[in-house]
């Protein structure tokens, strides 16, 4: 493969022209979202640790009203870290991954529990569930550290700058150390998150990119070659499994029962919810009354789901539930889908 100093090249000789582009564009276009005002206002850390966070595999459109919520119950990573896991997960409900929560509450006491805020790169590589984009993201926003963060999003406007075709993968260390060459030492966050946002923009993977408005289209290769709809990062999807599930809802005396789930369950380790079974197929039959089916995707399985009312004696460890404390405590969406086969349904994240 080509060293990045060769890939990088047509790049690397505009360095304090892309730098300035980039961040002027920043500073006309930037969207504020409720993060980067918290930020503005308070310089606190935190919240862009739990944007970051959040922002992990899940859409926008998503975090943006969870985050508010989120932030109206732990404003402070101090109020963080006093929390149980189990609220943290119930507070992040509908946006799925939730080991993650799990690693921002470690990662929060162990912040607390020192006292201060990591300020290098190394030190935050260190703590739980915090890879290489979310610490170079932390450290160039919060702290001027000149670490080029690579998503999705930069992928895809590198590709296109330096006209790249094929798989991701074997370009993403050279995507790194280009960018750690490119990136502006006086506002290393602002470049980061305006190279991120130009590609959510204007340099977007759905439709033609709006080139007119990039402000590296002078030094974009894919536009000058007329090949920007072929020069896009390809990445090797993933092989689902299908997996048959029944799932069981008890009920005892009007309340609803959820149990947590054991830590080797195939999916949703240590969640409270639904009992379910994995089974070979969907043919078995049981002591059970069919509620109804739906399907669901969790990582790498694709989930058919049959939900059956429990006739059978409860497992042990069961909770039990009234309506209304049943529906704050379901957190993921399998569980909730479940729930709305026999009620009326209740509000769904992505």
């Amino acid at each position: 493969m080509k060293s990045e100093m060769v890939i990088g090249k047509p790049l690397l000789g505009h360095r304090l022209k892309i730098q300035k582009a980039i961040l002027t564009w920043y500073d006309r276009h930037r969207i504020l979202h409720p993060w980067r005002e918290h930020w503005e206002k308070s310089g606190d850390p935190y919240v862009i640790l739990l944007s970051e966070i959040m922002l992990q595999q899940t859409t926008l459109q998503a975090v943006t009203p969870a985050y508010k919520e989120f932030y109206k119950n732990y404003p402070t990573i101090e109020a963080l870290a006093r929390a149980d896991e189990e609220s943290i997960r119930i507070a992040s409900k509908g946006l799925g991954y939730y080991r993650r929560f799990g690693n921002l509450l470690r990662t929060a006491k162990l912040i607390k529990a020192k006292g201060r805020w990591p300020k290098e790169y190394r030190d935050w590589l260190a703590l739980p569930g915090i890879g290489d984009y979310t610490a170079s993201a932390i450290v160039s926003i919060c702290f001027g550290q000149p670490q080029f963060v690579v998503d999705g999003n930069i992928e895809r406007v590198l590709f296109r700058l330096l006209d790249l075709r094929g798989e991701v993968k074997p370009f993403k260390k050279d995507m790194k150390a280009i960018g750690n060459q490119l990136i502006a030492l006086d506002r290393p966050g602002d470049f980061n998150q305006g190279m991120m946002e130009l590609g959510q923009t204007v340099c977007s993977k759905s439709g033609k990119p709006i080139c007119r408005l990039c402000p590296l289209k002078g030094v974009c290769l894919a536009r000058r070659n007329d090949t920007q709809d072929l020069a896009l990062p390809v990445k090797v999807k993933i092989a689902f499994q299908e997996v048959h599930v029944r799932m069981v809802i008890y009920r005892k005396k009007g309340r609803y029962g959820i149990i947590k789930r054991p830590n080797d369950a195939m999916f949703l380790k240590n969640t409270y919810g639904f009992p379910y079974t994995v089974q070979e197929d969907q043919t078995e039959s049981g002591r059970y009354e069919e509620i109804g089916q739906f399907k669901h995707s969790i990582t790498k399985y694709k989930l058919k789901v049959r939900v059956e009312w429990g006739k059978s004696r409860a497992p042990l460890g069961m909770e039990w539930l009234d309506k209304k404390d049943l529906e704050k405590r379901l957190y993921s969406n399998f569980d909730r889908k479940a729930w709305a086969l026999l009620s009326p349904p209740i509000t769904q994240m992505a």
